[in-house]
């Protein structure tokens, strides 16, 4: 073998060797940081970072999660895979309020707080990164939870993991979100499907479409006084309680009776 032969084989051996280490090494990092983030589950503390406390809404859940997909980061650094990720999480959570949730609830202030961060050039969140996983895995999954089963079912016992509930399909879910990146189908997947909720939906986005237009502000009726008079109608209107054909030019007074 001429020593050109063998130079190439020792590239290789060493190419190799390096790729095993780093494997091992990607392995272990991996594993310290899923003990870690079981630790601060087990703990049960709020999780305090850049000085915000949040409180995991979900660890039972977030526990089986990693117990059936292992740990990987997929919030915690400026990749476009990450950014992705979070982008597409933010604008989910963003849909609360049409699905009479509340986006505070799945830390949404701190979620645009750390991906304003991370693209900082010297913003290092490597510290911290296992802590970030915890808030927006949990952020992904409480929201997940709560659209296909409602915040409170008060006829079923809690059993840590909510068992009596399927979980392992919201955890599937959630594993979907990160693969597809298809927010609405999630969405339209777990949604429930019937008449009630449609309607009660659709009068919820009517208020929320009221409630956003300008001159959509609270008000004193005072008679005789036609701006404000425009204005309830058109909030009473939002309520469901007049029709939404009615003009409000052509309404002088109104009176309400009890039931």
């Amino acid at each position: 073998m001429t020593k050109r032969g063998y130079t190439a084989i020792a590239i290789a051996l060493v190419l190799i060797t390096a790729a095993i280490i780093l494997a091992v090494f990607s392995k272990r990092l991996f594993s310290d940081n899923k003990g870690k983030a079981l630790t601060i589950l087990e703990s049960n503390q709020k999780i305090v970072i850049n000085g915000i406390a949040e409180t995991v809404n979900n660890g039972k859940l977030i526990e089986k999660y990693y117990e059936l997909f292992g740990y990987t980061s997929v919030w915690s650094n400026s990749s476009s895979e990450n950014k992705k990720n979070r982008t597409l999480l933010i604008s989910l959570i963003g849909c609360s309020d049409l699905l009479g949730l509340d986006s505070k609830e799945y830390h949404r202030n701190y979620l645009l707080l750390y991906d304003s961060l991370v693209q900082l050039k010297n913003f290092d969140g490597s510290e911290s990164e296992t802590e970030n996983e915890l808030i927006f895995t949990d952020a992904a999954l409480s929201f997940l939870y709560d659209v296909a089963y409602g915040k409170t079912i008060k006829q079923f016992s809690y059993e840590g993991v909510k068992y009596h509930i399927d979980t392992v399909k919201i955890i599937n879910l959630f594993n979907r979100f990160l693969s597809d990146k298809n927010p609405q189908s999630i969405l339209d997947s777990i949604e429930p499907h019937n008449a009630q909720y449609f309607n009660l939906k659709k009068k919820l986005n009517l208020l929320h479409t009221s409630v956003n237009q300008s001159g959509f502000t609270e008000i004193k009726i005072i008679a005789d006084d036609a701006g404000s008079r425009v204005i309830a109608i058109n909030k009473l209107k939002a309520y469901g309680f007049l029709p939404q054909q009615l003009n409000p030019d052509s309404v002088s007074s109104i009176e309400f009776k009890s039931a």
